[in-house]
């Protein structure tokens, strides 16, 4: 019999989220909306230059290729989705909030989906840290409705990123793109 390796584990969806096409397409989508934000990349301003005292203009062509971009990274026929509802309107909308788009700004540096390994060899993937002089700010995505998991999960970020880079403070947000909003973790 061969004996197993304590440090590596094998981490699965629940059952019954095979049970529920919903659940499933739900997912689906959040993947999709994760891969789209990965598409546009550390330093990609999707707000046009605007006059001041304007409005914000989004840079939907833009946009719209970042969307395509995640279907074809991740396999998925476009057809049966809703682009616009689905996927351009929402990501569209969450970029009129100032601190998203400042998230996604041409002088930002960031990392998307990095990963941390704690001590125990766990690995932990935000969404994006955007990483300042004097700051460090962990975003997670979400669609879907808000949970407490979710500010838990954002919290153990915080955690290891606050242990890496003891003296620089750490903040926490979650964006809830169906919202949209910004919520800080504290």
């Amino acid at each position: 019999m061969t004996r197993r390796n304590p440090n590596i584990s094998i981490h699965s969806h629940s059952l019954a989220m095979i049970a529920e096409p919903e659940r499933i397409r739900a997912a689906r989508r959040g993947e999709i909306m994760h891969a789209a934000l990965g598409a546009l990349g550390a330093r990609s301003s999707l707000r046009e230059p605007e006059a001041p005292g304007t409005t914000h203009k989004i840079d939907t062509a833009r946009l719209e290729r970042a969307v395509a971009a995640a279907f074809a990274a991740l396999g998925v026929d476009p057809k049966g989705w809703k682009l616009t509802d689905e996927f351009l309107n929402p990501l569209s909308k969450a970029f009129t909030l100032p601190q998203f788009a400042r998230w996604f700004g041409e002088s930002t540096r960031s990392l998307e989906e990095a990963e941390i390994v704690d001590a125990g060899g766990e690995v932990y993937r935000p969404d994006r840290v955007v990483m300042g002089d004097d700051r460090i700010e962990v975003i997670d995505f979400k669609v879907g409705r808000r949970e407490q998991g979710h500010v838990d999960q954002v919290r153990g970020y915080m955690s290891l990123l606050q242990a890496i880079f003891d003296k620089t403070r750490v903040a926490g947000y979650i964006v809830y793109l169906d919202e949209p909003a910004v919520v800080e973790v504290t």
